[in-house]
């Protein structure tokens, strides 16, 4: 399902980068960010909230809390895997 698949990408990518957040719309569109220079989601999240068609930003805590115990999406593919 599309959240399984969420929840596996964002544990991915809580991997390499120490926070992970997303910022997501009614329309269902969800961007995740790894982020590793402390963005100011705040800032993120009342822009994202200002916006003529408004999302929400999910925070790096309740992201953890929804991946954890999740197995990351891997490339099988890649190089280092």
């Amino acid at each position: 399902s599309t959240g399984n698949e969420l929840r596996a990408v964002a544990a991915g990518l809580a991997e390499p980068y120490p926070r992970v957040w997303s910022v997501g719309a009614p329309s269902g569109n969800i961007v995740l960010v790894g982020d590793a220079t402390n963005v100011d989601a705040d800032r993120v999240a009342t822009q994202a909230a200002a916006d003529p068609a408004p999302a929400w930003l999910t925070p790096p805590g309740a992201i953890a809390r929804l991946i954890a115990g999740t197995s990351p999406l891997r490339d099988p593919g890649a190089r280092g895997v």
